[in-house]
């Protein structure tokens, strides 16, 4: 059965519902009536703002709760592999006027006097996790910005840093917490087992043993030691490397790592 009017501005408004205080049968003529469609509501509550002495966020609130159910209603299927990273197919960025409204609707209640809003910009994230029902918000920072600019952008990691008078490496661990957020979605590993790893018996679950998402660089820095454990498998003389070497291993470490798309621990 199809929902009312009524019923899909409750559902879909249920904070905007608690700031207003007229009895039903006012609110029904001054609002209800007034809308072609329950999308239409956040500029009803602009145009019913100084008539009935409203919050003056109460429209952006309006909007954001929307955005709030078009995630949460929206059949987007998020895919389980890309070819290169991207933006989840879920996500919306919403430009507020108001700070702090995404608190209010995390707390599901108008009445929480720890959440104050306040005039000023803010920008929130709102999106679906691979795998979850879940709807996720967050009030976008600079790091978040930046990341999903870059990728919307198609921007190197490379390229980003040197604009923003970043090391590389700060760019790439932003990436991959956006990646771990389910903001932006990343190509699977390539660093796996040949499936005849495997014998034919074998019942382990060879997801968990085939793929890894970390590479890992043991790195002997040096071979000026005079301990001379008896358990070292390695005593051979080599010479010191330059820094310019050094940081050449590096470069190649991460760009061995961004190539099979895994993180690199050293």
């Amino acid at each position: 059965m199809q929902s009312t009017l009524p019923e899909r501005i409750s559902k879909t408004y249920p904070i905007c519902l608690q700031f207003l205080n007229e009895e039903p049968g006012e609110l029904e003529t001054e609002v209800f009536t007034q809308l072609d469609s329950f999308e239409d509501f956040p500029e009803i509550l602009a145009l019913l703002i100084e008539k009935h002495d409203l919050p003056l966020f109460l429209p952006e609130l309006a909007r954001l709760e929307f955005a709030l159910h078009q995630v949460r209603a929206s059949d987007v299927e998020i895919p389980q592999e890309v070819l290169a990273c991207t933006l989840n197919p879920t996500l919306q960025i919403i430009q507020l006027g108001w700070r702090h409204l995404a608190g209010l609707a995390a707390n599901g209640s108008a009445s929480a006097d720890e959440v104050r809003p306040e005039q000023a910009p803010e920008v929130v994230l709102i999106w679906r996790k691979g795998g979850s029902d879940e709807v996720l918000r967050k009030v976008a920072d600079d790091e978040d910005l930046l990341i999903l600019k870059m990728v919307m952008e198609n921007l190197e990691p490379e390229i980003v840093a040197e604009a923003g008078n970043l090391p590389v490496g700060a760019v790439d661990l932003a990436l991959n917490r956006a990646v771990e957020r389910g903001l932006i979605l990343s190509p699977s590993s390539l660093l796996r087992r040949d499936e005849s790893f495997f014998g034919d018996d074998c019942r382990a679950d060879r997801d968990t043993f085939t793929t890894v998402e970390a590479f890992s660089l043991q790195w002997h820095l040096t071979q000026a030691c005079d301990l001379h454990c008896r358990h070292c498998y390695d005593r051979s003389s080599r010479e010191t490397l330059t820094l310019d070497k050094a940081l050449m291993v590096l470069d190649d470490l991460r760009s061995f790592c961004r190539a099979r798309h895994v993180k690199g621990h050293v």
